[in-house]
């Protein structure tokens, strides 16, 4: 190897016009064979151009989105919002997901297995970072997603909701209670306390 080094420098100290050993002085210092040292030095000169970059950080690739496939996912996205009022709901700059969404959304990796977890989670504005965490999590298995993605579960009452709505069955009902607004707030906190 050594051979097939001192060989590639002659060619560059030639063209420089500065000293240089001559090939025999070469290969009789480093015992190489003439043919096994120039095949190794044709090998290292190849080498050498790939090693050659512009100074700094390489530059980041740019990931190509497939348009058919994000559009269609947002459009399911969007349809499954339409079908099902209340899978998100945001209370000031936090987001609240249903399990039914979360299933679409871990669904929707399953289905586009070519894409990435920030392409999907862009056509279905969802954070990546939540999209990543629903993955990790194993928040569904491929039957549950299945099931899931086309239509939620029914959220069982508690059996403290089954008494506030004995409770409140006398009030007006224009008022927010466990049967309005109230209960949508009710069964956000509850969910979010189980995780």
């Amino acid at each position: 190897m050594l051979a097939a080094l001192l060989l590639a420098a002659n060619t560059h100290l030639r063209a420089l016009d500065l000293p240089h050993p001559t090939t025999t002085a070469v290969l009789e210092a480093t015992r190489a064979t003439r043919s096994r040292a120039y095949e190794l030095r044709d090998q290292l000169l190849a080498q050498l151009s790939s090693l050659d970059r512009p100074p700094g950080r390489p530059a980041t690739p740019v990931i190509e989105r497939p348009t058919d496939v994000t559009a269609s996912s947002s459009r399911e996205a969007l349809r499954y919002l339409i079908d099902h009022p209340g899978a998100v709901s945001r209370n000031g700059q936090r987001r609240y997901y249903s399990d039914g969404f979360r299933c679409f959304a871990l669904a929707q990796c399953e289905r586009h297995p070519e894409l990435n977890v920030e392409i999907i989670a862009e056509a279905i504005d969802v954070p990546a970072t939540t999209l990543r965490e629903w993955l990790g999590a194993g928040a569904a298995t491929p039957e549950q997603s299945s099931s899931s993605a086309s239509m939620p579960e029914p959220i069982a009452p508690v059996a403290s909701d089954a008494k506030k709505n004995r409770a409140h069955a006398g009030r007006d009902r224009r008022s927010p209670g466990p049967d309005g607004a109230g209960r949508v707030a009710h069964l956000a906190r509850s969910f979010h306390r189980i995780l």
